[in-house]
């Protein structure tokens, strides 16, 4: 028997639900069931979700019944639920990694019957934008004494469902899962109702991530007449009457009186919200003015800077994020993370017009015009797995792969294939703990260890993660969803760039963090097609700048790529002189390959000169005279770079020229002694694309 049930109702959940099941499988702890129920969709989220073969995962199918429903969905969950403990998930939510291992412990005492933690609250595009702290202190906030927490949930409910946990039995004793009648919601009255029955546990880490999207209940239905709250809340208050404090008895009891007139403050309040964040300036302000003679206090005092928010055209959502309540997505936030993806229940694998012709298929979107010459690889999803292979080149790591290579596997990819360039330090024995396919690329650089990998690989699609990469919980999972859901050929993740305390690497990190290239698509994490790698390999002729030369490729045969916003990983730096001297070399050697092989690329040769100058522009404003050296250095050590690769190409096409006229007879100047070149399995100390994304135009 499995330790804890994961109940999921779904309904049009298919652009999030492989998400959601992604956080329940990446869990540390992994003894668990998940059941999920979904509600009639059209739109393939119970297919989506049959399609993931675990055993410990069951998909329940009924006919649509809506949200008057969504009691009896829970409710047939808890039936088939053989755990002691129940977790909330639903079908468009998500988990942390720890979130089991975190919450499970808090259960050890046998007179709690229900924990919960911080929220963090995410976007349809899975990007974290704010935190739900809020609750009460001390004793209330672990209900004691039993009941004592009823005043504060029923004034405001601040258990985020995706960070409940409750003990099953206690909720079969007090009747299951309760969904008043006319009411929308199931988590409230029953958080209510259990508050009668044992304490509470609260753990301090941030144990689920709620998604805001625009077709979910509580957006959809701002406008819509106020839920009558008082009935069921005074009925669960009647039931536990005898059992109940008189001081929380008459607290709540005021509490009661007063729900009709707060309701309709706070649904005011929502609407005016909206009003702002859809730009209708007017309308909010004619209700924020309204407001301003409210009942309550913070009513009052929110509606003036509701005001002021509509005279400046802003919103107010600042205030309930520094609040720790449940604040929407900004306008800014918006305006920064737009995209074109479709959300929950659209069609999420339809292509824009503007995008070349592509064909429908289950998972998602495929172009046409990208074919294979090599035999297409199929396999069956591995049980439990992402979806896709994950190569990871290496040589000379033994500093980062440790931490890369766990955050990958915590992922569960469908597979794991490390490429090792003959290193000879620790990385190999360091990659042997994790038990993953091991390959050489016989030293022949870092383009070919990636396309061995791509080669070997039996997914459709291929994660391309250097070492020097670290994923956060469920990023690989998120990026997988938002790759398909936007009909992508190659995605990569956001990319946020840390070193040590050495100055070099401290102005590495703040350069890629700041400078526009961290937008152009790389190869240090990033998702393909691995058709489309198949049809547009790496050019193992670069040993560095070969993401730059793929970039340029697919951008003219019209592929389908973008960088994330919202799915960052983290990008690790050295922190030494040498380090940055090794960078700076391959973005000149990089640079001038591209200058050579492509029409234009010539263009490239400026990009040192205009980086530099942009970069001590920007030193010079924010007074920042200390990284004055780093880009006059970096300057310098790239041309010096590219300068070496043209004059030997140069030099090479003189050659036969020169040949030709001695055979000839025909007398010449002596010939200058040309510098060896780098032997074919030289490459840079780290398998990294950072430096030479860095060294294109910011």
């Amino acid at each position: 028997m499995a330790r804890t049930t994961v109940v999921t109702p779904t309904y049009q959940h298919a652009a999030f639900i492989e998400h959601c099941i992604g956080s329940v499988l990446a869990q540390t702890m992994q003894d668990w069931e998940m059941i999920i129920v979904d509600d009639g969709s059209t739109d393939g989220t119970a297919e989506i979700a049959e399609s993931i073969h675990d055993p410990r995962i069951t998909v329940l199918r009924r006919a649509h019944q809506g949200i008057v429903g969504l009691g009896s969905a829970y409710a047939l969950a808890l039936e088939h639920a053989t755990s002691p403990f129940v977790a909330i998930l639903e079908g468009d939510d998500a988990w942390p990694r720890t979130k089991l291992e975190d919450q499970l412990p808090l259960f050890d005492d046998p007179d709690v019957v229900l924990t919960y933690g911080l929220a963090g609250l995410m976007d349809q595009f899975g990007c974290v934008y704010a935190r739900c702290s809020y609750s009460p202190r001390g004793r209330i906030a672990r209900n004691e004494p039993v009941g004592s927490i009823l005043p504060a949930l029923a004034d405001l409910n601040f258990l985020i469902s995706p960070t409940v946990m409750v003990r099953r039995q206690t909720l079969v004793d007090t009747g299951g899962f309760l969904q008043p009648e006319g009411v929308p919601y199931v988590d409230h009255p029953t958080w209510l109702r259990l508050a009668t029955a044992g304490k509470f546990a609260r753990c301090p880490k941030t144990v689920g991530y709620r998604r805001t999207h625009a077709r979910q209940w509580t957006t959809t239905s701002l406008l819509e007449p106020v839920v009558d709250q008082t009935a069921y809340i005074q009925a669960i208050t009647d039931e536990a009457r005898g059992r109940l404090a008189p001081d929380v008895l008459s607290s709540l009891q005021r509490t009661i009186e007063r729900r009709p007139a707060d309701q309709g403050e706070v649904q005011a309040v929502r609407q005016a919200r909206l009003g702002l964040l859809e730009g209708r300036w007017s309308q909010a302000m004619g209700v924020w003015r309204r407001l301003l003679f409210a009942h309550r206090r913070e009513v009052r005092a929110i509606a003036v800077l509701g005001v002021i928010a509509a005279i400046v055209r802003t919103d107010v959502e600042w205030v309930f994020r520094f609040m720790g309540l449940q604040p929407w997505p900004s306008r800014r936030h918006q305006a920064r993370h737009r995209r074109q993806e479709p959300i929950a229940g659209e069609d999420h694998g339809r292509a824009s017009s503007a995008k070349p012709v592509a064909r429908e298929t289950r998972r998602g979107l495929a172009l046409t015009s990208v074919t294979s010459t090599a035999p297409r690889v199929t396999a069956e999803p591995v049980p439990g797995r992402l979806p896709l292979s994950v190569v990871i080149p290496v040589r000379n790591a033994e500093g980062v792969i440790e931490d890369c290579l766990a955050s990958v596997v915590a992922s569960a990819p469908a597979e794991i294939i490390v490429v090792d360039g003959c290193s000879t330090d620790r990385t190999l024995d360091l990659v042997g703990r994790h038990g993953v396919r091991v390959l050489s690329d016989g030293g022949r650089g870092v383009a070919t260890a990636r396309m061995m990998g791509v080669h070997e690989a039996t997914s459709e699609f291929i994660a391309l993660i250097d070492a020097d990469i670290v994923l956060p919980d469920g990023a690989l999972a998120a990026l997988l969803t938002e790759f398909r859901s936007g009909g992508y050929s190659a995605l990569q993740a956001g990319l946020h760039s840390t070193s040590g305390p050495g100055y070099w690497g401290r102005a590495l990190a703040r350069h890629h963090n700041t400078g526009r290239s961290r937008f152009w698509l790389g190869v240090m994490a990033t998702i393909f097609r691995r058709e489309t790698l198949l049809a547009y390999p790496l050019d193992a002729s670069f040993l560095s700048g070969e993401d730059i030369d793929l970039r340029w490729r697919l951008r003219r045969a019209g592929v389908h790529m973008g960088v994330s916003r919202k799915t960052i990983v983290i990008h690790r730096f050295g922190d030494t002189l040498e380090f940055a001297l090794d960078q700076w070399r391959a973005d000149g050697a990089g640079l001038g390959r591209m200058a050579l092989t492509h029409s234009g690329g010539g263009l490239l040769l400026l990009m040192p000169l205009a980086d530099a100058v942009r970069g001590l522009t920007v030193t010079t404003l924010r007074l920042e005279p200390q990284y004055v050296p780093y880009y006059l250095m970096r300057a310098v050590f790239n041309y010096s770079s590219m300068i070496s690769i043209l004059l030997n190409a140069a030099t090479d096409r003189r050659l036969p020229q020169r040949q030709a006229q001695e055979a000839a007879g025909t007398s010449s100047p002596p010939q200058a002694p040309r510098p060896s070149p780098a032997p074919a399995g030289r490459s840079r100390t780290r398998f990294s694309s950072a430096a030479v994304n860095s060294s294109d135009a910011k």
